[in-house]
């Protein structure tokens, strides 16, 4: 069964990220927590962003002026239907992703149990069912489902979803006016002017790791959250031809590079971003 290729004309295949970053998380002493928010700032459907696009593998080609979001959960869901079938799904009339999927470079093994959820089946097995309750013991109703609501009751179902809670130890201070892109002032948080005399400044800096740094649009750093088996890495830097070489580049530079701390005076912006983009692949 390992090498087996299975034709499924009626798949459907969902994949969805909440991804919650404690970024007004309280100071140790209080009792730290995540913030979540309730309702995105921008909601939309991927087909109505002119910039925007949503991919469900890596290998994805980056053009200038285009926004490119990944997230392994379509991988991890794709993972499970190959897992079902005993080898890689093949489709009438394949498109260009089917077979990059099939090469699985993003599996489970990248991320920590508890974090997601990913499992394929048939309906009338009740396939449905099982997601839910596994959804429901992970997640304690953190995880809204909607994708799982919304799927077409088809034979085949492969389902992923990755939650995601990285609080900090110590707030960060929100900024309004401080980041500019593209003529637009936009939220972020972070310090501003990094002063030791600030003892709350010296507290968020500790969080702070600069893993490389040339100049201010080549940079990679690190934020320390209480997550202490994942790492939040945040990295500018030029684009490469696809967001895997991007990532390669990313690692390879993290790897040369000598990680330091903030000095005193300089600023860290960090964009805040919160969005619900839904997308869907007739394909």
């Amino acid at each position: 069964m390992r090498n087996k290729q299975v034709l499924l004309p009626g798949v459907v295949v969902a994949g969805m990220l909440v991804f919650g970053i404690g970024l007004a998380a309280q100071a140790e002493e209080t009792g730290g927590h995540a913030e979540i928010a309730g309702k995105a700032d921008l909601t939309a459907r991927a087909k109505d962003l002119k910039n925007t696009m949503v991919t469900p593998h890596w290998e994805q080609k980056l053009s200038s002026g285009t926004n490119v979001l990944w997230c392994s959960s379509f991988q991890l869901a794709w993972n499970a239907l190959c897992e079902l079938t005993g080898g890689t799904v093949q489709m009438e009339s394949a498109p260009a992703m089917a077979a990059v999927l099939n090469k699985k470079a993003a599996s489970g093994k990248d991320l920590d149990e508890d974090s997601y959820v990913a499992m394929a089946g048939l309906a009338n097995e009740g396939i449905y069912e099982r997601i839910r309750k596994e959804l429901e013991r992970k997640f304690k109703g953190k995880a809204d489902p909607e994708l799982l609501r919304a799927s077409a009751r088809m034979a085949w179902v492969t389902y992923a979803y990755l939650f995601k809670e990285l609080p900090f130890r110590w707030r960060f201070t929100r900024l309004h006016e401080d980041l500019v892109f593209q003529g637009y002032c936009v939220d972020s948080f972070g310090i501003k002017q990094f002063l030791e005399i600030q003892k709350d400044e010296v507290k968020m800096a500790s969080q702070v790791a600069v893993l490389y740094y040339k100049d201010n649009d080549n940079l990679i750093i690190e934020l320390k959250t209480r997550a202490k088996e994942d790492r939040l890495i945040l990295a500018k830097v030029p684009a490469q031809g696809s967001l895997a070489q991007t990532v390669d580049r990313v690692e390879k530079l993290m790897a040369t590079g000598k990680p330091s701390k903030m000095r005193e005076m300089e600023d860290l912006f960090v964009p805040v971003l919160d969005f619900d983009i839904l997308c869907e692949f007739p394909e």
